[in-house]
């Protein structure tokens, strides 16, 4: 899938808008005990000791007669009503600034062009493919036979920094993307520092990223681990592996929702209206192939290998199971 430069700009977009709340929180977290200490001193200081002298029931008359306690509450509305529009429209100005920047501008150059040698940035993908945040998911689901680690000199836009070191890395058949997001991580370490020692000793030159061959690697939803019978089987089975750990793959019986943490695909006529189990080992027709899970979990159970999970939880040849829509 190509990317776009819409998609690069919703991406971005999106990852600076999630730091805005904390930045608008340090900001009012840093000026409101000011602003509070004065307002409650000053009311204080308004109610005095009139307040106390309407001790009990039997003065709360007289207490809301006493104009202090009034001048008190007249105050504090004030307080409330200034203070919280202005940091709502201060919260709203700040995302804008951080999410778009201020005409001619860019909120983050300053940040990228502050240390010495610049930022770097560790990257789970050969780019220029699989820009953005889901790049190991998107490599399993697209069934690509390799992968690997890229640091690059980090820029403005999503992940098209100039490169510094690029090391590929073979995709198992049976890869998942737990067990691959940790070699990658490992091997991300060793690049980064030898990136490091080789861009302090000024041995190491970025070059521009290629124009050719980019694609975009959308963050997951939980949605897409609902397992579409209508698919081919090998894309199903893929989907699989490329949702383990997160959001994980299942489909609905109707009565539960089953998680599948394993699979295997065979490829072939599907043998039957999609979603239809053909025996009893929990074979299912696909819209080209079957897929066959191999390990499945009820809510709130372990996980258990499929002859063992048929035999407390039947599901038996012929059974339609539910078919979402395709996206």
């Amino acid at each position: 899938m190509e990317i776009s430069s819409a998609q690069i700009k919703a991406e971005r977009s999106f990852k600076y808008a999630l730091l805005a709340p904390a930045v608008i929180w340090v900001i009012a977290l840093t000026f409101f005990p000011i602003l509070a200490a004065v307002h409650y001193s000053f009311a204080n200081y308004v109610l005095g000791e009139g307040i106390t002298s309407y001790v009990g029931f039997d003065n709360y008359a007289r207490l809301l007669t006493d104009w202090n306690f009034w001048y008190a509450i007249f105050i504090t509305v004030l307080f409330v009503g200034i203070t919280v529009p202005i940091e709502v429209c201060a919260g709203f100005l700040l995302a804008w600034i951080i999410t778009i920047g201020l005409p001619g501008k860019s909120f983050f150059r300053p940040i990228l062009t502050a240390p010495r040698l610049g930022c770097l940035n560790v990257h789970a993908s050969l780019l220029p493919r699989w820009r953005g945040a889901a790049p190991i998911q998107r490599a399993l689901l697209a069934g690509d036979r390799k992968t690997g680690i890229t640091i690059m000199q980090m820029e403005e836009g999503l992940d098209t920094g100039p490169i510094l070191l690029q090391e590929t890395v073979p995709i198992a058949a049976d890869a998942t993307s737990a067990g691959l997001s940790a070699e990658l991580a490992i091997l991300g370490g060793q690049l980064m520092l030898t990136a490091l020692d080789g861009v302090a000793e000024r041995r190491l030159l970025a070059k521009p990223q290629p124009q050719e061959g980019v694609t975009y690697a959308p963050k997951i939803g939980r949605e897409e681990g609902l397992l579409d019978w209508r698919l081919y089987s090998t894309d199903l089975e893929r989907r699989v592996r490329a949702f383990d750990p997160w959001p994980g793959s299942f489909f609905d019986t109707g009565a539960e929702r089953i998680r599948v943490h394993a699979a295997v695909d065979l490829p072939g006529p599907a043998g039957g209206v999609p979603g239809t189990v053909l025996d009893d080992r929990l074979s299912v027709a696909c819209g080209e192939g079957v897929l066959r899970p191999l390990r499945l979990q009820r809510p709130g159970r372990a996980a258990l290998d499929a002859s063992a999970f048929l035999r407390g939880f039947p599901i038996p040849p012929g059974t339609r199971l539910l078919c979402p829509a395709t996206s």
